[in-house]
């Protein structure tokens, strides 16, 4: 313990030099300050003050020959411009807002004259920015915290336009953003990668009350950001201001408020009516902030409890009712220095244990057997320094750690064969055991840098920047099935316990540990052509090299992605802006790459057992890892190329909008191939398939208004479409393609598929993944007005959805050289990958935040009504499967059942809510 406070004591003392070159600014934003006379021309030598509101803090430059100086590096808040000069008016403008890397500019006029002139401007806040035309969505604490929204920073990335997070049946916690796949995303918390590293989903979760803003980048993102090819998501959490400030909150929901589920199973007519649970479900946030040495030093903490009983959910099968039983603690403590006007550190940590989750890991768990308990949580410590020497040259640092471990084991306990999984041939569900016992950790160090220098040359601004990141990853894993067993069977009678055996496997246990290095250097520069054109070249550089659990290099990998950004002032006002950009963005190889090639990997290696008719008797043995997977060091990452083309108008000082066409087609996608070798043993490999392909065209529309007088709009319809072979939802390098080409897959349920050549089913694959959503627009906003002493704020979230692609599909066994089932299964798509859709689907959520002020404190209530219409359109279709044929019972009852609904979670839920008792202060 002792070592490890040196460690980070260390860190710290480090990171207060401030010589070193080091890391890049997540939490930092720019002010640009243009000054002209009254006549339009550039004022040079004008003396500049920029005075933070929050906290005080000064910083002065003066303008060069182009009228301009600028401020780089500030924490995020309101600050007032200042500008003078001897012969001239003195000129004002207040409530400037800097935002997390973006450049505000902000115009000054100033006249002959000895008065001094104040201008006043409130909640200056530009959404368009010359500087940086990514795909960029911001939301901010001011504007969610009165609005009905889910309390995750994954429910605020879903308002950002071209992010699809499971439509119509609540947030998964992983959004699709532009194509890509829900592994495709980096989570940030205060620039630290908080992403699993194992699964590339995301890895911790966060107290909500500590939410600052969210910045979310979809599209066109610099240089300075790598290792995704779907959104970076950057969580900012708050700090503390000059003024203490901050909350007490008692949140309450109840299933008994809810209203009943009014659906039923269209296969049986059931009623999917849920036993509802009349108890309170608390819980309880505080929040504090305040200076400690007003304008030099500030605190920030929260504390989030809660209990929870989850809505009654539904097995699909037995229909047996189940609920989750939670608890959370997440606390925040933050720390905040302002050495000097131009010298910045802070430091951060914050947890999230997680306990008495039930989760459906199968997906449509058909009985109660079938779920797995879970106990998950991690932690993530921070550290960042900023700083500024002269007029050109900013540096910047940060060190941090995060990690996630989780714990399963099964929901129920199941005699029947000591509770191993048993897959049911006949109706493509899995019955009797959950997926996984055991236990997961995964740690990620991080230590990120960058130098700016600011120059004029050729009569131009430039803003030249080069940097680092270097991550070490680390995935442990052990766990297994139950039993260390699965089945296969012809059929299985949950009622009696019974089933007509077809095969077995019996897997190997025991645990591994793979690790990973990650290196990133990138150069950029931002530059002026002219008055009206601006350009931002950048280049990154990535290496990412993984071992197995023995040491082996499995993974050594090098990349170098270009990228570009140009926009052009179409009228000379800064209000309208075409914009263009053009880059490669590289996505990390997820840990479980690595994992693969254990000597002992996780639920791979097995010994398959064949019923006779008498007995299991032993088949085969399948291999894989390191002693049987060969390595492929020439394999690269996957990447996608991305154009972008559109144009962003600024209305007014908080209100802008923009229309924009993205063009994504993905490259070097990895894939593991199984194969028979001569001697009819499965050999699995990992390559980069020529033959895996996926592309991504979408147009946005955009509207958004800050919060200023007493309203606020964030609303965006994207038209969109994915199409290819190489989807990976649930693992992203493990799908069909290129799998058992040569070989003959078989149904045991359709007879038209007794002998089909496994390379037709491959390529069943082609079409659209179930993400594909071609409409889907939504909307966030409030409007806050006074009945008498009270201050009314009511607030609105909507979405309108295409429905889910889905699939005519048949799971076909991969027969052996001799004819034998060999244990793998390939997915059939008889008219290929979505062929088919569901119904469009609504969704309105409401609230109302009531606060008397009285002594400078709020006290209130908020009230929110989730899906107000009750709403409970089919969303997730239960019954893929299909026939060739109706000429047998079972697929006569497969194709009658096809494009049903079944369960409870199959339909959105219904209308819902909550209230809040809040002190504010």
């Amino acid at each position: 313990m002792r070592s490890h406070n040196r460690t980070w004591f260390f860190a710290a003392a480090i990171l207060l030099l401030p010589t070193l070159l080091f890391a890049q600014g997540f939490q930092n934003g720019n002010l640009s300050v243009m000054v002209k006379d009254q006549s339009g021309a550039a004022l040079p030598g004008v003396t500049v003050t920029v005075t933070s509101e929050d906290r005080g803090g000064q910083r002065t430059a003066v303008t060069d020959t182009n009228g301009r100086a600028n401020f780089p590096t500030l924490l995020i808040g309101a600050y007032t411009v200042e500008g003078s000069l001897s012969g001239f008016q003195n000129s004002t403008r207040k409530g400037n807002r800097v935002d997390a890397e973006k450049t505000t500019e902000v115009p000054l006029t100033m006249g002959l004259a000895a008065a001094t002139e104040t201008i006043t401007v409130t909640g200056q806040q530009p959404v368009v920015d010359r500087t940086n035309v990514s795909d960029n969505t911001q939301i901010s604490s001011k504007e969610f915290e009165k609005l009905p929204v889910g309390r995750s920073y994954q429910t605020l990335m879903t308002f950002a336009p071209g992010v699809i997070d499971n439509p119509g049946n609540g947030s998964s916690g992983n959004p699709r953003v532009h194509g890509a796949n829900e592994s495709s995303n980096v989570y940030l918390f205060d620039g630290v990668d908080s992403t699993d590293t194992t699964t590339g989903t995301f890895g911790s979760n966060l107290n909500f009350d500590a939410i600052q803003e969210v910045n979310v980048i979809t599209s066109g993102a610099g240089a300075e950001y790598g290792r995704a090819t779907g959104a970076m998501v950057n969580v900012i959490t708050k700090s503390g201001t000059n003024d203490f400030q901050g909350s007490l909150k008692v949140l309450g929901t109840n299933d008994q408020w809810n209203e009943q589920n009014t659906t039923h199973n269209e296969v049986t007519g059931a009623s999917l009516a849920r036993v509802k649970t009349d108890k309170l479900n608390p819980e309880y946030v505080a929040t504090i902030g305040g200076p400690i040495w007003r304008d030099h030093v500030w605190f920030f903490g929260s504390y989030d409890y809660r209990k929870l009983l989850s809505a009654p959910a539904t097995t699909t099968v037995s229909g047996e009712n189940y609920q989750s039983s939670t608890l959370t603690k997440f606390p925040v403590y933050r720390l905040t220095a302002q050495i000097t006007p131009t010298q910045t550190v802070w430091a951060k940590y914050s947890e999230d244990p997680f306990t008495g989750i039930i989760r459906d890991y199968w997906g449509a768990s058909p009985e109660l057997f079938s779920l797995t308990a879970q106990e998950q949580g991690g932690k993530s410590k921070t550290v960042q320094y900023s700083g500024v020497f002269g007029t050109a040259i900013t540096a910047e640092a940060l060190y941090g750690t995060s990690s996630s471990s989780i714990t399963v084991g099964p929901y129920k306990e199941s005699s029947l064969s000591n509770g191993a999984p048993h897959f049911n041939e006949a109706d493509g569900k899995i019955y009797n055991g959950n997926p996984f016992v055991g236990l997961v950790d995964r740690p990620r160090k991080q230590f990120v840098g960058a130098l700016s220098y600011f120059a004029t040359l050729g009569g131009n601004n430039h803003n030249f920047k080069a940097g680092v990141d270097y991550q070490d990853l680390k995935s442990t894993n052990d766990f297994r099935y139950p039993n260390n067993q699965v089945f296969s069977d012809v059929s299985f009678d949950y009622k009696t316990r019974t089933f007509v055996p077809d095969i077995r496997q019996d897997f190997l246990a025991g645990g591994s540990s793979s690790t990973g290095k990650d290196t990133a250097l990138y150069a950029r520069d931002k530059f002026d052509i002219g008055r009206r054109a601006f350009l931002e070249v950048g280049l990154r550089y990535e290496k990412e090299t993984s071992k197995n659990d023995i040491g082996d290099k499995v993974l050594d990998t090098n990349s170098i992605s270009p990228r570009f950004q140009a926009s052009y002032d179409l009228m000379g006002t800064g209000n309208t802006i075409l914009a263009a950009t053009a880059g490669r963005y590289y996505q990390s190889v997820i840990q479980d790459f690595a994992d693969q090639f254990a000597t002992i990997p996780q639920q791979v290696n097995y010994d398959l057992y064949v019923w006779d008719g008498a007995k299991y008797a032993f088949d085969s043995s399948f291999r894989a890892g390191a002693d049987s997977t060969p390595f492929n060091l020439d394999m690269k990452a996957s990447h996608v190329d991305e154009f972008t083309v559109g144009v962003q108008q600024q209305f007014g000082p908080v209100l802008g909008g923009g229309i924009r066409y993205l063009h994504r087609k993905w490259g070097d996608l990895i894939d593991d191939v199984f194969s028979f070798d001569s001697t009819g043993n499965i050999v699995k490999s990992y390559a980069n398939l020529a033959s895996a392909h996926r592309k991504y065209d979408g147009l946005e529309f955009t509207f958004e208004k800050r919060f200023s007088h007493n309203w606020n709009l964030l609303a965006n319809y994207t038209y969109s479409q994915t199409r290819g072979n190489h989807f990976g939802i649930a693992n992203p390098n493990s799908t069909n393609v290129g799998n058992f080409e040569h070989a003959i897959c078989q149904s045991t349920v359709d007879p038209t598929l007794s002998s089909l050549p496994c390379h037709n089913a491959v390529l069943s694959n082609e079409g659209k993944p179930s993400y594909d959503i071609p409409h889907y627009f939504n909307l966030l906003g409030g409007y806050t007005f006074a009945l008498g002493p009270v201050s009314l704020t009511a607030g609105g979230a909507g979405t309108v959805s295409s429905g889910n692609a889905f699939s005519k599909t048949r799971s076909v066994n991969v027969l052996t050289p001799g004819g034998k089932a060999s244990g793998q299964t390939l997915t059939y798509y008889y008219e290929g990958q979505g062929s088919e859709r569901g119904p469009t689907w609504t969704r309105l959520d409401a609230s109302l935040d009531a606060a008397y002020r009285i002594l400078g404190t709020e006290l209130g209530i908020k009230g929110e009504i989730f899906n107000v219409a009750n709403s409970q359109k089919e969303t997730v279709v239960s019954n893929q499967a299909w026939c060739g044929t109706t000429s047998t019972t079972a697929c006569a009852t497969a194709v009658k059942n096809f494009g049903t609904y079944t369960a409870r979670g199959s339909f959105q839920a219904p209308r819902s809510y909550r209230l809040t008792a809040f002190v504010r202060f």
